[in-house]
């Protein structure tokens, strides 16, 4: 595993795992990781997270950030619908987008937002890269701002 580490963040991906925001068609694309000879991105964008008190209250207002993004983007109700309240609160979700497989998560620590994608065609093989991919997510580690 190597720690990949960006301005706001830092991930542990396995070796095959690389920072390729360089390589996106926007000028203004989030932070975006591929496998060397994988099927899909995922995507982290940060934001600052006022939303405060106990871990079940903040998973309703990261419910509704993913009902908001899901008829934003006419997505329709998620499937495979997963929610954590420890070790942080956590709520993700899978969508079919078009071609495409999308999962979603939500996940909030220390007055920050992670909003996280992960896209691949959506017949492809991807079960095995989308553990990566969950584990990958999993060890999002927010850097303290200078």
């Amino acid at each position: 595993m190597n720690e990949i580490t960006f301005p706001q963040f830092a991930v542990l991906a396995p070796d095959n795992w690389f920072d390729v925001t360089a390589e996106m068609d926007e000028e203004d694309s989030p932070s975006t990781l591929a496998p060397e000879e994988g099927l899909g991105v995922l995507q982290i964008s940060l934001a600052d997270f006022p939303a405060q008190g106990e871990p079940p209250a903040i998973i309703e207002v990261l419910r509704t950030m993913l009902k908001e993004f899901a008829k934003a983007h006419e997505l329709g109700s998620p499937n495979n619908l997963l929610r954590e309240e420890s070790p942080r609160p956590l709520l993700a979700g899978n969508f079919i987008w078009g071609d495409d497989f999308l999962r979603v998560w939500y996940l909030t620590d220390s007055g920050k937002l992670a909003f996280v994608t992960y896209t691949c065609e959506r017949g492809a093989a991807f079960a095995s890269e989308l553990s990566e991919v969950e584990q990958i997510v999993r060890s999002l580690k927010f850097l303290p701002t200078v």
